[in-house]
């Protein structure tokens, strides 16, 4: 896994600690960054920024509401990524699909 300098603050995808500029971390697109510390911790903590829909449910989450995934292909010779978020509380999403059909 790459080990790089954190170009900006933020904060860790596994405790969500905050990471300072500067500091060495480890990254992954999937991921995102951790601690040196953390690396051994489940990365539960990937959140989206932006508000988006549920992949799942279709319910409108806010920024940092769900819990974001990746999928990269190769095309062409060109990368291309899917995010997709879905809700963080499966269990709510898993009742509104269940209460959708």
């Amino acid at each position: 896994m790459p080990r790089l300098r954190a170009d900006r603050p933020g904060a860790c995808a596994a405790c969500g600690g905050p990471i300072e500029r500067g500091e060495v971390i480890e990254y992954q697109l999937a991921v995102g960054p951790r601690h040196l510390t953390c690396v051994d911790r489940p990365a539960a903590l990937r959140r989206n920024r932006y508000r988006t829909a549920c992949g799942l449910c279709g319910l409108m989450l806010r920024p940092g509401e769900g819990l974001l995934s990746v999928a990269e292909t190769a095309a062409q010779n060109a990368y291309e990524r899917e995010w997709r978020a879905v809700c963080a509380d499966a269990g709510a999403c898993d009742a509104r699909i269940r209460g959708g059909f």
